[in-house]
């Protein structure tokens, strides 16, 4: 969705009692009268207002609310502690007047602001919300502020349209915080907040610069389809769950400072560089596109741990202090640079099926990555093994093989060394066997070495017996 699109379509059924004071008018009546409170006359105005109690429910759906209507009923409805209360508020489809201030209100019952219009600037600055809070399709014309509100149940802003700036600053959220397909056209600030579930915000577009700094969530951050039109800014930040930002679309870069269980960029798109800094988490950049620089390294002494880098494309892709032992790399299009990081010798792609000589390119690439290493030189050993595996020409599998057997590419001296003691075995023994079979009679030997002429020896003495 583009900035110059709507959100879907938001209807805004009118089943109420509608005024009959002006032709086609929408507002609800403001009871016993017959007009809504702002067609009272005066003295009407008056004795609405003066039936009002802190605490009280307010009705206004439809109702063309001018400042003074609203500083009439926020006066009537003000407690002791100097902050309005109002007990269920219904404000759905009205037009509230241009620099509105809700004075730190407190509603005790559900507040609704479906489809309501916000005349230039509001300020919801300090209010609480006790019960559940809706502003679903509402358009604020001007800037908006919501700093340091309380939200304590859920609430939503869905398909929401803020044509200047918003601040979230230092707002708290017990609940879920639903943000769909909402339009920020300026600057949008969530910085210091806390959230106590989930922060959703799928399909919205952020037309000005985003900040989500120094932001707690209890669970996940989700902006699955999220677009942002000045780049994105996220952290430092702390989430118990997932940082998702799978399917989104930034322009001029991101930038993440995070410590999550799990982050994703998966099949993102963004069109400038990265840089991101993350605590232990699992981090996936599977068919992620980055048309600049893409920095990862760790936000604190734990190495991350990549998952996936399978199809991720970046002009230059500079991984330092990383856990890569279980990272799937095949389909990566970036030249990397790794420093000080984790590598299994085996990768996670390097499974039955694989495509050999692909994997055999990836091994090749991360030892070019790895420098002059340890790592580096067992990374090609992989590759000559993927090719003797893989490769398609039987010739060059068998030379292969037979460099792999002998030597180990190189890289394996005691297997050669092995080899060289077996065959000087084998031919010492090939040659004791030989001589074995030509060995020549002893009594020849002795008559070599007595001379081949040599007289025989002279017959012992005789001697006669005496008589």
């Amino acid at each position: 969705m583009t900035l110059h699109e709507s959100p879907r379509s938001f209807s805004l059924t009118t089943a109420w009692p509608r005024c009959t004071a002006v032709h086609g008018c929408r507002g609800r009546t403001a009871d016993p009268f017959p007009a809504c409170p702002a067609h009272l006359g005066p003295g009407e105005l008056a004795q609405f207002a003066a039936g009002l109690r802190p605490g009280a429910d307010v009705d206004l759906r439809g109702v063309t609310v001018g400042s003074g209507v609203l500083d009439a009923l926020l006066d009537a409805l003000t407690g002791p502690d100097g902050r309005p209360h109002l007990g269920r508020a219904r404000f759905d489809g009205a037009s509230l007047p241009a620099k509105a201030s809700w004075r730190g209100a407190c509603f005790e019952g559900d507040g609704s602001f479906d489809g309501a219009c916000f005349m230039e600037g509001v300020s919801f600055f300090d209010v609480r919300f006790l019960r559940h809070a809706s502003f679903r399709g509402a358009r604020f014309l001007g800037n908006a502020s919501f700093h340091e509100a309380r939200f304590q149940r859920h609430m939503t802003f869905d398909e929401t349209v803020f044509a200047g700036d918003v601040l979230f600053g230092k707002t708290h959220w017990g609940a879920d915080a639903s943000f769909a397909r909402t339009v920020f056209m300026g600057a949008a600030a969530f910085d210091q907040a806390h959230f106590g579930r989930d922060a959703v915000m799928p399909g919205a577009c952020f037309g000005g610069a985003m900040s989500f700094r120094r932001v707690r969530l209890a669970r996940h951050a989700k902006f699955e389809r999220a677009r942002f039109r000045r780049g994105v800014w996220l952290g430092p930040l702390e989430a118990a769950g997932t940082i998702s930002l799978a399917n989104a679309t930034a322009h001029g870069g991101i930038c993440i400072q995070a410590s999550a269980k799990r982050v994703t960029l998966a099949n993102a798109v963004v069109h400038g560089g990265g840089d991101l800094r993350l605590g232990k988490a699992e981090l996936s950049l599977e068919n992620t596109t980055f048309e600049g620089k893409v920095t990862i390294r760790p936000l604190k002494n734990v190495p991350p741990i990549v998952v996936s880098l399978q199809g991720t494309a970046a002009a230059q892709l500079e991984l330092v202090g990383l856990d890569l032992s279980e990272c799937r790399f095949l389909g990566l299009e970036a030249p990397l640079a790794l420093d000080r990081c984790d590598l299994a010798p085996h990768l996670a792609d390097d499974l039955p099926g694989a495509d050999g000589m692909a994997l055999a390119t990836l091994y090749d690439d991360l030892a070019d990555a790895a420098g002059d290493s340890g790592m580096a030189r067992t990374l090609h050993y992989q590759a000559l093994e993927a090719r003797r595996h893989g490769h398609p020409a039987r010739l060059h599998r068998w030379t292969l093989s037979l460099l792999w057997l002998t030597c180990g590419y190189g890289q394996r001296i005691g297997r050669a060394a092995v080899w060289v003691a077996v065959l000087a075995a084998i031919a010492c023994g090939v040659t004791v066997v030989h001589h074995g079979q030509h060995r020549t009679p002893r009594h020849v030997l002795t008559r070599h070495a007595q001379g081949r002429d040599a007289p025989p020896h002279p017959p012992a003495p005789t001697y006669a017996a005496r008589p």
